[in-house]
């Protein structure tokens, strides 16, 4: 399985019919991204990012989503095909506050990473931290470990600049600017460090759920990336940053021959920093051998 740090898996439910029935509750949350600092958002099932959503290429898939919300919200999942019948021409099949509705669809795709997100209201709703990842897993899949990032940014406009107090923090959704940069729903240094060991087989899958772009590096260590938005690459290709825009993942394969406490990181010193503290913080995690 995928391990994302900070964040639940999805559980199912199996029908008699060999149907995996999944439950997903768009509401408002409050996340905790620092200790004692939290930013008063709408996820899902009580998280931002949403709950990890994992299936195996020809799972047939309902997933339920319930509206807590003020406004219509609706799921798109990137870079899957869905039956017509699950879109309104365009967009995908709303559902208004306080109700609830089915999205249906057998995985057809390869084994991959995606995303999944509001397909309506989409700025103000994914801005303030609707989002989360459905993997498309492998069932001969030999990987040691295997990690699973969500990259996103808010803007708290009440925060003064350098400044992380203790408090509940409401979200700018229409800011151009942003001033804390998560990883999994925290800052570091909250964020939970990736665990590997010499020569594991080590993969991390890079998701971006931020409307600006995020380039990430893995310090200390070489990587090929396999795949971009759930399509493997035909070979592997070497990279030293990976430049994440919104709604894009990227899985990468990680050379683990350097033991050590490393830190895998946004390069933009900005989105280095809690609210433009001085210290390591925001988009971080580790990386720790053990």
């Amino acid at each position: 399985m995928v391990i994302a740090p900070n964040i639940s898996r999805l559980e199912y439910t199996r029908g008699r019919d060999g149907v995996k029935y999944f439950e997903l509750t768009a509401e408002p949350v409050t996340r905790e991204v620092l200790p004692g600092l939290f930013i008063k958002g709408w996820g899902y099932n009580g998280s931002i990012p949403g709950p990890c959503i994992q299936v195996c290429t020809g799972d047939n898939c309902r997933i339920r989503l319930y509206n807590r919300l003020t406004s219509d919200t609706s799921l798109e999942f990137l870079g899957l095909p869905l039956p017509f019948a699950e879109t309104e021409g365009s967009t995908p099949r709303r559902v208004a506050p306080g109700g609830y509705i089915d999205y249906s669809f057998r995985v057809k795709a390869q084994p991959g990473t995606h995303i999944y997100r509001p397909g309506i209201n989409t700025l103000v709703q994914l801005n303030k931290g609707m989002c989360g990842n459905f993997i498309i897993l492998s069932n001969d899949d030999s990987i040691c470990r295997d990690y699973s990032l969500m990259l996103q940014s808010f803007k708290c406009p009440s925060l003064r600049p350098g400044e992380t107090p203790e408090g509940s923090f409401d979200i700018d959704p229409y800011a151009d600017d942003r001033n804390l940069f998560c990883i999994n729903g925290r800052c570091y240094p909250h964020t939970e460090s990736m665990k590997t060991c010499y020569g594991d087989s080590c993969r991390i899958r890079f998701s971006s759920g931020s409307s600006i772009e995020h380039p990430m590096q893995l310090n200390g260590h070489r990587y090929t990336v396999t795949a971009y938005d759930g399509c493997r690459l035909p070979q592997r290709v070497p990279r030293g940053i990976i430049s994440m825009s919104c709604g894009q993942t990227c899985d990468i394969m990680v050379n683990t021959n350097n033991p050590g406490n490393w830190l895998c990181a946004s390069s933009v010193p900005k989105q280095n920093s809690n609210n433009f503290s001085l210290n390591m913080g925001g988009m971080c995690c580790g990386f720790d051998y053990l």
